[in-house]
């Protein structure tokens, strides 16, 4: 039997479509946001330089990053930080993917990644994964892939330990909190290739430097990062 379709209606029911950084309107099908958060989104300016800016200069010079690009700043209790916590807490999955096309459609629009091998989505630990039953970062990749046909890669580097909520570390615990997080389980498809790593948000850059870590070494390899949100006070 296939459950696809009552399901999908349930979420329906509970989720009319209404907007992620709102709850209060519904949005258009063909938009992430209602017409009054589209209208006050905060895209940010990393398209406009992609290989040095605000989300870049997060990570260290010895990954020599192609590319940096966020979709939006992000400030507390904003509506891209509802946006997130819909993907993530409250399991609209769709709107996930939906992000992904619309940075994709970014992307695209200003002739990007064209030289892009593989999308890295930053994996979650098994007990997390178990918890949340989907990777939120997975989901966007679903999107950016669809719009720029780029695969997506879930197997080569792996989440060997389980962290604790970086919410409110300082950068230092951050740092300390992702030692050792993450392992290269298989290099095989990565050698040779344009590696975008990419997560919901990225804050001080330590859980993505996790996973660059583990792929800089890796032969022939070039390294981007991707994500929805980029708080602006980090």
């Amino acid at each position: 039997m296939n459950f696809t379709t009552p399901i999908k209606g349930l979420l329906d029911l509970i989720y009319p479509d209404m907007c992620p950084g709102c709850d209060h309107y519904n949005k258009p099908p063909e938009n992430l946001f209602c017409v009054h958060c589209e209208h006050k989104a905060p895209y940010s300016s990393t398209i406009k330089n992609p290989s040095d800016n605000e989300l870049t200069q997060k990570f260290s010079e010895t990954f020599q990053l192609q590319y940096g690009i966020a979709l939006f700043t992000m400030d507390v209790d904003s509506e891209i930080e509802q946006l997130i916590r819909q993907i993530k807490y409250n399991g609209r999955q769709s709107i996930g993917v939906e992000a992904g096309m619309v940075l994709g459609k970014w992307i695209m629009r200003n002739k990007l990644f064209s030289d892009v091998d593989v999308l890295l989505p930053v994996p979650l630990h098994k007990k997390k994964y178990r918890k949340r039953t989907f990777n939120q970062s997975e989901r966007i990749c679903e999107g950016l892939s669809q719009l720029l046909d780029i695969p997506i890669d879930t197997t080569s580097v792996i989440r060997s330990k389980h962290t604790k909520t970086q919410t409110s570390m300082s950068m230092g615990k951050r740092r300390q909190n992702m030692s050792g997080a993450f392992s290269l389980h298989d290099s095989t498809q990565l050698v040779n290739k344009h590696i975008c790593v990419v997560d919901d948000v990225v804050t001080t850059g330590s859980t993505v430097t996790g996973c660059l870590e583990q792929i800089v070494h890796v032969e022939g390899v070039r390294l981007s990062v991707a994500c929805v949100g980029l708080p602006i006070d980090y």
